[in-house]
Parts: structure tokens; C-alpha cells; sequence
């Protein structure tokens, strides 16, 4: 395209420019009139049942974009708190798994929790079978009875074996020690009594001294020696304990 014949468009398209502002002027005072006109005339006025109806309809179309934003942000905060929740459940499982401290620290907790929600009485020897628990812990291969009202005051295991020990805030006490088979050594001086026993199939004894009763014995199955000490709780008790101690894994 040369010069002249852009200058023709640019004529052209000046020209459409003054002719449509000036149709734009002329029907923008036909509209200005009408407006005045309807304005002025009762008879054009909107019915008030009908301009209810439409605030009405107005209002539900802003209520209902309003509430899909108030869901969309909704789930953009729960979908944060989740991952934070799955980040913190990740974070605990390896602490958990990686330090001793973490799971004494833990189980205590989730016994005092329990105990919470638990009535505490203080029990003869008849009710020592109220103080088991069905809830369970590994050590070293071996399901150990949960105690009611006792709290985990030691907990740990290494290459020779593992030990927990709980206490009652009566004073009871509850030791189970689990040690490789080797040279082992049963304290039996002075004893008030000492009596053969079988527990889940492993030959052992059983000693009294005092207020202090222990059960020693052996699981050759699986190269083992259990020791449950218990202090201030009853012989059938004790036994009770030992027989649920069981090798899982």
C-alpha cells in the first residue's frame, strides 16, 4: 500500500468515526428521553413483588459465589493441615522408632491417657487381675502386657536383650527383664519359698522374699531367659503377668 491510498483509509475510516458519533449523540437523546418519560410515568414503574423477586434472585447468585469460595478456601486449609499432620505423623514415626526415649516418653503418656479415662481404686490380692490391660508392647520379639494404673519408669533394649519396669503411685512394682541364654544367675538367699514352674511351656522357679516375688525361666525355642520381679503384688498376679508373656516375632 503507498502513501495516497493510506491516506484514503485513513479519510475513510475519519469520516465512519464523525458520522457513528454523531448516530451515537442522536439515539443517546431518544434514550435520555425515554428514560425521562418512564421516569415520569406511574404506569412504568416496577411492580414491587416483581423487584423483590429480582433482589431476591440477586442476592442468592452473590450468596452462592460467596459460599464457593468460602468451601474452596475451606479446602485449601484442610488440605494444609493434613499435610501437616502427615509431615509431624512422619516425623514422629522415626523419632519413635530411632529413640529409646521417645517410646518410654510415649508409652507413659499413652498410659497416663488412659488412666484418665479409667477408675482409679486401690485393689486387694482377688482384684490383681483388674490391673492387666489388653493392650500390648513388643520387646525383643516378646508381647508384654500393658498395666493398668502403672506408669513406665524404665524401658530400653540393646544387643543382650531388653528390660521395662513399671510403677503403681501405690507403690507396686513390676520388673521384666529378657536376656540371651547364658550364664544366668537367680538370687535365692534367704528366700521364704521356692517352687518349681512352667510358664507357656519353659521350665523355671519361683521365690519369695518378703513382699518381693520373682519368676525366672527359660525359653529354648528361642535362645532366651525371662525374669519378672513384683513387688507388693500377689503371687496369682505375678503368675498372671508371666503367662502373658508370649514370643510374636
Amino acid at each position: 500500500m503507498n502513501r495516497r491510498e493510506r491516506l484514503i483509509d485513513n479519510y475513510e475510516d475519519a469520516l465512519f468515526a464523525v458520522l457513528m458519533d454523531k448516530v451515537a449523540e442522536e439515539e443517546g437523546a431518544k434514550l435520555r428521553e425515554e428514560n425521562q418519560r418512564l421516569q415520569e410515568d406511574p404506569a412504568a414503574e416496577v411492580p414491587e413483588h416483581v423487584d423483590a423477586v429480582a433482589r431476591q434472585t440477586i442476592r442468592k447468585a452473590f450468596a452462592g459465589q460467596n459460599r464457593r469460595s468460602a468451601l474452596h478456601v475451606a479446602k485449601r486449609v484442610l488440605n494444609t493441615v493434613a499435610m501437616i499432620v502427615l509431615i509431624c505423623s512422619a516425623i514422629f514415626a522415626t523419632a519413635y522408632a530411632a529413640f529409646p526415649e521417645v517410646r518410654v516418653r510415649t508409652l507413659n503418656l499413652l498410659i497416663q491417657s488412659s488412666d484418665v479415662a479409667s477408675r482409679l481404686v486401690l485393689v486387694n490380692d482377688e482384684n490383681n487381675s483388674n490391673r492387666t490391660s489388653d493392650e500390648r508392647m513388643v520387646m525383643c520379639g516378646y508381647s508384654i502386657p500393658k498395666l493398668k494404673n502403672f506408669s513406665i519408669v524404665e524401658h530400653g533394649e540393646d544387643k543382650h536383650g531388653g528390660w521395662v519396669e513399671y510403677q503403681a503411685a501405690t507403690g507396686e512394682t513390676v520388673r521384666i527383664d529378657i536376656v540371651k541364654i547364658g550364664a544366668k544367675y537367680i538370687d535365692t538367699e534367704d528366700v521364704d519359698t521356692i517352687d518349681d514352674i512352667i510358664i507357656n511351656g519353659g521350665s523355671g522357679i519361683m521365690t519369695t522374699k518378703g513382699n518381693r516375688i520373682c519368676i525366672s525361666w527359660s525359653d529354648s525355642e528361642h535362645n532366651n531367659y525371662i525374669t519378672l520381679v513384683c513387688v507388693n503384688l500377689s503371687r496369682s498376679f505375678t503368675t498372671e503377668i508371666a503367662e502373658q508373656i508370649v514370643f510374636v516375632e
